[in-house]
């Protein structure tokens, strides 16, 4: 049974260490918090230190998109602040190419010449994670709203090599935020593209 525990606060150590560094938090605090999540002896102490990670985690990302969409930021460029949010994975619902509406890890960023929207779907809890790339052509949104699962949410549409794939967004202001990011990293592309 310890060796079970020291393998699980292993794992929650090693997300949130990941999670923590990519919301730039500083070197002690996270050397700090894996010194706790190894120290854990028992099942209670890892399960309370589980739910508190996943709390504190699911926290940190929502106030992370709300400074996102309101341009508050430790540099104050909104456009910037956007851009960098949507290269991380952020959880959406999806509506995939072949039709299907599910919630996947959703991060858009230039690679090499062109524009890759990165789908990721959880395995195992959480334990792994597999990654689908599209190649992104061109964004846009009809400004409409759609109805799933008795949620309204509002669709990005994206039209990439391998069909069409719609992120459906919770608000609008988040429809302009991601539109407007991902235009952002076209036309960079495009840009280069012109200098070559």
């Amino acid at each position: 049974m310890g060796t079970v525990l020291a393998s699980a606060a292993a794992l929650v150590a090693t997300v949130c260490t990941e999670a923590a560094e990519l919301a730039g938090t500083n070197r002690s605090g996270v050397t700090s918090a894996v010194k706790t999540g190894v120290e854990s002896c028992s099942s209670a102490e890892l399960l309370t230190l589980t739910a508190t990670a996943a709390t504190c985690l699911r926290g940190a990302a929502a106030l992370k998109l709300r400074a996102d969409v309101r341009g508050i930021g430790s540099n104050n460029n909104s456009v910037g602040t956007s851009t960098t949010s949507i290269h991380k994975d952020t959880t959406l619902r999806v509506r995939l190419p072949c039709g299907s509406v599910r919630l996947r890890k959703v991060a858009v960023f230039p690679q090499c010449d062109r524009v890759v929207l990165r789908l990721g779907k959880k395995h195992l809890h959480g334990a792994f994670s597999t990654y689908k790339n599209y190649e992104v052509l061109d964004v846009s949104s009809n400004g409409g709203d759609v109805v799933v699962d008795g949620m309204v949410l509002f669709p990005l549409v994206l039209r990439t090599a391998a069909g069409v794939v719609q992120l459906l967004l919770d608000s609008q202001m988040h429809c302009k935020v991601w539109k407007n990011a991902i235009e952002g990293i076209l036309s960079d592309q495009n840009v280069k593209h012109a200098k070559l």
